[in-house]
This record gives C-alpha cells, sequence and structure tokens, in this order.
C-alpha cells in the first residue's frame, strides 16, 4: 500500500500535531504573560494571542482552544495555590 498510511502511524500524526499546537500555545501564552503589567492585562493578552493564532489557523481552531483552555486551567488552580498559602 504505496502512499497510505496505516491507522498507527495517522494516529501518531495526529497526536503529534496536537502536541505541536500545545507547545506553540504554551510558547505564545508564556510570552504574552511575561510582557504583562498585570494579571488581568496577560490574560488578555494571552487569550487575544489565542484568538489570531485559531483565525490564522481555521482548521486547528478546536486543538488551539483546547490547548489555552487547559493551560488557563491550570494557571488559574496554581494561582489559587498561591493563594492559598499567602493567607
Amino acid at each position: 500500500m504505496i502512499g497510505r498510511l496505516t491507522r498507527k502511524e495517522r494516529r501518531e500524526a495526529a497526536e503529534n500535531k496536537r502536541h505541536s499546537i500545545r507547545v506553540r500555545v504554551l510558547d505564545i501564552m508564556t510570552e504574552k504573560i511575561e510582557e504583562a503589567g498585570s494579571l488581568d492585562e496577560a490574560l488578555f493578552a494571552a487569550d487575544a494571542a489565542l484568538a489570531t493564532m485559531a483565525r490564522a489557523c481555521p482548521q486547528d481552531k478546536a486543538l488551539i482552544l483546547e490547548a489555552g483552555n487547559s493551560l488557563a486551567k491550570r494557571l488559574k488552580a496554581d494561582l489559587d495555590d498561591m493563594v492559598e498559602e499567602r493567607a
């Protein structure tokens, strides 16, 4: 079967693409958060960056937004832990 991917190869390619998108989203959001002066500004900038990425790659929009939401949840959990430690 020349030119056709096996099921395993397609699955691996899809997982590699998901991982690549997650890494790009993490890099962009980290950069925006580091540049920001406040948490609100950081979240707004990160959200805008995700929206821009989603518009630039409409076929990957769901993966981009999923990765962004996952990272946002982790950030919120980390912030909640920091607040609890200070209290």
